[in-house]
């Protein structure tokens, strides 16, 4: 369905531009030949133009080579001062050029909006994402597969004409019997696109400050030790148009042989602790490890929350209290007074039982008893008003008074 929305939309695009020439009194000879769907829509327009004149369209063409067609090249010779047909004269050249420029511009403007076609890849594409704190770690990759090759090994004497460290990865210049990744040269380190590494907090690689932000993630493999780069350049094809200087880091990794085959190429996180994930790359029987490590997951956390908090509304009185309650319920005394000062501003946005509770067990755990009860009822009279059922705090408050 997809597919046949695309082609009507571009068939009427350029029907409207040929009917729209034709109003102008211009017949339309072009070397590039055009399909009979055109034609048949030119027609229709110029009825609704209710115009006479007579437009000449050519021939057939398949409608992917519509774009190709040298129309976009000189498009002021669209029109032939020896072809005119009609009473009309030919208008001035700097007109006939605007007018042309204008539709042609609309034109590329309708073909811009024809939806993308999706279709299977043989290599398909695969996403892992890992949150390490409040940081995301996300990998978009394409998973190519063994098939029976020879993935690891050497380049080919033949093999002359990538410099350096330059990529091999090329299917249509690949010698039969050369391997897929070959030592020594720039990897993609999946197929298609080159493979994406997203962090949305500066992290530690390997113990090397990598910055937040998007990368293409490209490897130089070897037998012994594999680098791991993180290119500046996120969206491009493979490793193609590579640029080492704008690598934004470089890190060694140790490769891992194994004795069982995976047949897609795969990235996994494990293990994963509080503050740090271990990235595998995997593809048959290697195993290629590194680390992705947040060094201060409290810092990082308390920066998102300030920035939560500074960016509510002025009538959001949520916000602070759960940035409020995340602290307190903490447990870490250096965080006690930001915890306190959200919750005043909760309530100073409006007092809830939810707030007003919340402040009588952090006064009350903070030692300040007389005050946590003076709150407490304050939290149970709202809560009575806003009609919300306070009997597990009313226990709460009772073990309060009792010393509890």
């Amino acid at each position: 369905m997809q597919s046949l929305c695309s082609r009507a939309s571009l068939v009427k695009s350029w029907a409207v531009l040929f009917a729209g020439l034709a109003r102008a009194g211009y017949s339309v000879y072009n070397s590039a030949p055009f399909p009979r769907p055109v034609k048949n829509l030119a027609i229709e327009c110029l009825s609704e133009f209710r115009s006479s004149r007579e437009v000449t369209l050519l021939g057939n063409v398949n409608l992917c080579d519509l774009s190709r067609a040298k129309v976009f090249k000189r498009p002021s010779r669209l029109l032939n001062a020896g072809k005119i047909r009609g009473e009309r004269k030919m208008r001035s050249l700097k007109k006939t050029h605007v007018s042309v420029y204008a539709v042609l511009l609309l034109l590329c403007a309708g073909i811009a909006t024809v939806a993308q076609v999706t279709v299977p890849r043989p290599s398909q594409k695969a996403s892992v994402m890992q949150r390490i704190g409040v940081t995301d770690v996300t990998i978009t990759y394409s998973r190519p597969g063994v098939k029976g090759r020879k993935i690891w090994g050497d380049a080919l004497p033949t093999q002359t004409s990538a410099k350096g460290e330059a990529t091999l990865d090329d299917q249509n210049e690949r010698p039969k019997d050369a391997v897929i990744v070959p030592y020594g040269h720039v990897w993609r380190t999946g197929a298609n696109e080159a493979t994406m590494f997203v962090v949305t907090d500066d992290v530690l690689v390997n113990g090397q400050k990598l910055p937040a932000g998007s990368y293409s993630l490209h490897t130089i493999p070897a037998k012994d030790e594999w680098t791991i780069v993180f290119n500046g350049t996120s969206n491009q094809w493979g490793s193609f148009n590579y640029d080492p200087a704008k690598d934004t880091l470089r890190v060694k990794a140790k490769p891992q042989w194994v004795n069982d085959n995976q047949e897609w190429l795969e990235y996994s996180f494990d293990p994963v602790t509080d503050n740090s994930a271990q990235v595998n790359i995997r593809w048959e029987k290697v195993s290629v490890p590194f680390t992705v490590e947040v060094p201060d997951v409290a810092a990082v956390t308390l920066a998102k929350l300030k920035a939560a908090v500074a960016a509510a509304k002025p009538d959001d009185w949520r916000t602070p209290l759960q940035a409020a309650s995340y602290l307190l319920n903490n447990k870490n005394p250096d965080d006690d007074a930001q915890g306190m000062t959200w919750l005043d501003q909760s309530i100073k946005v409006k007092p809830t039982f939810q707030n007003l509770a919340s402040k009588a067990t952090a006064l009350y755990a903070a030692g300040k008893k007389d005050e946590a009860l003076s709150i407490a009822e304050q939290a149970i009279q709202q809560g009575k008003t806003d009609k919300v059922d306070t009997t597990a705090f009313e226990k709460r408050v009772a073990a309060m008074k009792a010393g509890k």
